[in-house]
Formats: structure tokens, C-alpha cells, sequence
């Protein structure tokens, strides 16, 4: 799953981390956290998806706003 560590925009990365979101192991999540200096404080795979997902958004939300 480096193609979402590799993805070109955190955009990118949501929309591949959605449409994978069955194939989400921990060590998946955890390597995707990784790539944007984020930390999972869960170990349940579902709340750390849920987790990222609202990480991806706020950071598209307010790098939006930077612009």
C-alpha cells in the first residue's frame, strides 16, 4: 500500500485510503499516519480508520484555507 504513502496530494490520499478501505490492516494505517506526522491513539482498525480519514480532512480543510 505505498501507492497511498506515495499518493501526490492528501486528497489523493483520502480518496485511496476509501476505496481500500477492506484491505485496511493496522500496519497499513499506522505506515499511512506515518506519512503525514500524524499518531493513531487506537488499536481497533475501525477507529483508527475513522481516525485518519478525519486527519486527511482537516488537513485538506486548512491547507485550503492557506492558499
Amino acid at each position: 500500500f505505498s501507492f497511498i504513502r506515495n499518493a501526490a496530494s492528501k486528497e489523493e490520499k483520502l480518496m485511496l485510503l476509501q476505496q481500500n478501505r477492506s484491505e485496511m490492516t493496522e500496519a497499513v494505517l499506522e505506515t499511512v499516519a506515518q506519512s503525514l506526522d500524524y499518531t493513531l491513539d487506537s488499536s481497533d482498525p475501525d477507529r483508527m480508520f475513522l481516525d485518519l480519514e478525519q486527519c486527511l480532512r482537516t488537513k485538506i480543510k486548512y491547507e485550503r484555507r492557506r492558499i
